[in-house]
């Protein structure tokens, strides 16, 4: 169970912390309020702690003490994790140094944090594993596998030798390039929700863990670190991270495919305009957090660097347009 040591607010307080709360119900839709005796002033969130560890920490806590109450001042107030997943509605405060003195005597505790000392280390474990899980999960090669289950031998010895859905289609035909590109997808959305739950909807962690299955689709250990390009595991963690500025790339992708049939200036010129779009159509008004525009910026030039032969074709006035013909490359 997850555990944290808050301080009493005094009954006063509280109900006017409420009647804040009601203010923003006509403006905020579907809202679920903590009830008004329910409301605490959080001093340390401990992890997680075993049910058998709570009454040595309960004992421990009772040496912590100030001769004085903590005197607390407002200080602006906010949404967490973010206001695009307002989970949370923090009302920010500035307290009287007491408050130091007790973080500290909670913090210097030898009977309570050697009762959950464990526990911290098994979360940031889980943590660690989200990196890696995302990876293993995005290095997963759906395009080489389905080729062969359709009967059609190795994809890699076909058109472009690109395991992604476009050369699965030439390949093995429309259906299997469908799948590819579902699963594809699938992976790339299901690396970020697994993050998204396991960090309680942190976006630095769900950033990480998109990037990490990007790397495991084009960069799979199974392959010999040569897989696909990108773009369909791109399009699922994006469409996790920021619907509305994945779907815009989507519009862009079929724009540039419907005008001049390159699929591969579809793809980058959807990549490059990924930053641009997360950046805008993050939340209204707000700005994506600082690891999320590094991490899109990151998946943009990595795509873009495994459309680089694409592009020298591009330039030379040699790379094939879409077509399902088995014969021919390009993406």
């Amino acid at each position: 169970m997850r555990l944290f040591v808050a301080l009493e607010i005094p009954s006063a307080v509280r109900q006017n912390l409420a009647t804040l709360l009601n203010s923003f119900r006509s403006v905020t839709k579907e809202p679920r309020w903590v009830r008004a005796e329910n409301l605490h002033v959080t001093l340390k969130f401990l992890g997680e702690v075993a049910e058998g560890k709570i009454d040595a920490i309960r004992s421990g806590l009772g040496e912590i003490r100030s001769d004085k109450p903590v005197a607390l001042e407002f200080r602006g107030l906010g949404f967490f994790p973010n206001e695009k997943h307002p989970r949370v509605f923090w009302v920010g405060m500035e307290a009287s140094p007491n408050l130091s003195t007790l973080r500290s005597q909670l913090s210097s505790s030898p009977q309570m944090w050697n009762n959950i000392a464990w526990w911290r280390h098994t979360s940031r474990m889980t943590l660690l594993a989200i990196p890696i899980a995302a990876y293993l999960l995005g290095s997963i090669p759906f395009g080489l596998l389905l080729t062969r289950a359709f009967g059609r031998g190795d994809v890699r010895k076909v058109g472009s030798g690109n395991i992604g859905a476009t050369n699965v289609a030439r390949a093995a035909g429309l259906l299997a390039g469908v799948f590819t590109l579902v699963l594809d997808v699938a992976k790339g959305a299901g690396a970020v929700l697994l993050a998204e739950r396991l960090s309680n909807d942190s976006a630095t962690w769900m950033m990480i863990a998109a990037f990490a299955a990007l790397l495991g689709h084009c960069f799979p250990v199974w392959l010999k670190f040569k897989g696909g390009k990108g773009i369909a595991t791109a399009a699922g963690m994006f469409l996790v991270l920021s619907p509305p500025a994945c779907l815009s790339a989507v519009v862009l992708f079929l724009l540039v495919v419907v005008f001049w049939r390159y699929v591969s200036l579809g793809s980058v010129s959807a990549a490059a305009a990924m930053p641009l779009l997360i950046y805008s159509l993050w939340a209204p008004r707000h700005a994506p957090p600082v690891a999320v525009m590094i991490g899109s910026l990151a998946a943009a030039l990595l795509i873009i660097y495994k459309h680089r032969g694409n592009l020298q074709r591009l330039v030379e006035g040699t790379e094939p347009k879409f077509s399902f013909s088995k014969n021919k490359g390009g993406e």
